[in-house]
């Protein structure tokens, strides 16, 4: 075992799992994260989530609804319908669909509902958050999971080495037993 080398990847361990701890806990309290369920009957056969203000910078997920359906500007609502909502819509140009879900990004500071037209009222989970919180803690998750991992590593590298042993020095003066080998 070297012990220098089981140090190093000790403390390297520790910090990982500390970048990691820190992480994990930090991104659960600090993201100011807003889940809904409700939806509400607007007119007949439309249905709407509850106003989402969003300061620049946030993000917008929707699981679930009809396919009939589409982010609006709150100030609009009372003009879409299900024939012109395309016009009204935060189309394919903030969102990425992901299977059923839909995740809406870069979206400007403002009032959002979540329209949806359907006949019987429809189940939606839909929330909002900063992406900026989101992202900072999650790479530092992955980061200390990377350090960590290194650490781990270097650690059992550090267990299965053996030290060196000091090869002794034949011109040393102190060490006149070794003269024989002097050739």
């Amino acid at each position: 075992m070297n012990k220098k080398i089981v140090s190093i990847g000790l403390i390297i361990l520790v910090i990982g799992a500390a970048l990691f701890i820190v992480g994990s806990y930090e991104s659960g309290l600090n993201v100011q994260k807003y889940t809904h369920t409700e939806v509400s009957l607007y007119k007949k056969g439309e249905y709407i989530t509850e106003n989402m203000t969003l300061k620049s910078g946030y993000e917008i997920l929707i699981e679930g609804g009809p396919s009939n359906a589409g982010l609006i500007n709150s100030k609009n609502l009372s003009q879409v319908n299900s024939t012109n909502l395309v016009k009204y819509e935060y189309g394919s140009k903030y969102y990425e669909a992901v299977g059923s879900d839909k995740v809406f990004g870069n979206m400007p500071a403002g009032t959002y509902t979540y329209v949806m037209f359907n006949s019987t009222k429809p189940s939606l989970k839909y929330e909002y958050a900063p992406v900026s919180a989101i992202e900072g803690y999650g790479v530092m998750v992955i980061i200390g999971l990377i350090t960590g991992l290194a650490g781990f590593i270097i650690l059992i590298v550090g267990v299965i080495k053996k030290p060196k042993r000091p090869q002794k020095d034949i011109y040393d003066i102190d060490n006149l037993d070794d003269l024989n080998n002097i050739k």
